[in-house]
């Protein structure tokens, strides 16, 4: 099972949104969910994509802080839900994507989320970890 939350935040037509960010959480049978967040940014010329591989070098290296985030939503999820739930296989990445609109810089967070949705006899229920809205 697929989900796909699409998130822009956008502003008048004739400039492009600051960011736009993708969320994919593909559920597996065991109720885990495989989490893969895309944080895209226009660049309007090749020395803001040096500037962004710099920036995001830089946050690749300290992903420790986005992991600690992740992992106190996970530990507040558990917490509400009853479950056993925790963080794994936890990655960074970046690149610079050339789109028929121009250039764009995207950060790629992937891991996967164990104990995401209620096991049923008939299914998986997912949503209950939403309680009290989340922001990735």
């Amino acid at each position: 099972m697929l989900i796909t939350l699409f998130l822009s935040l956008m502003l008048v037509a004739s400039q492009p949104p600051p960011y736009i960010t993708l969320y994919v959480v593909e559920l597996g049978a065991d109720g885990s969910a495989t989490w893969r967040i895309s944080h895209a940014f226009p660049l309007g010329s090749v020395e803001e994509a040096e500037a962004f591989k710099t920036l995001a070098s830089n946050m690749s290296l300290q992903s420790g802080e986005y992991l600690a985030r992740v992992e106190r939503l996970v530990s507040d999820a558990a917490a509400a839900t009853g479950r056993e739930m925790m963080v794994e296989d936890f990655h960074v990445s970046h690149e610079v994507v050339e789109t028929v609109s121009g250039m764009l810089g995207v950060v790629k967070v992937v891991f996967r989320w164990s104990g995401f949705a209620k096991r049923l006899d008939n299914g998986l229920e997912a949503g209950d970890v939403f309680v009290g809205g989340m922001v990735l």
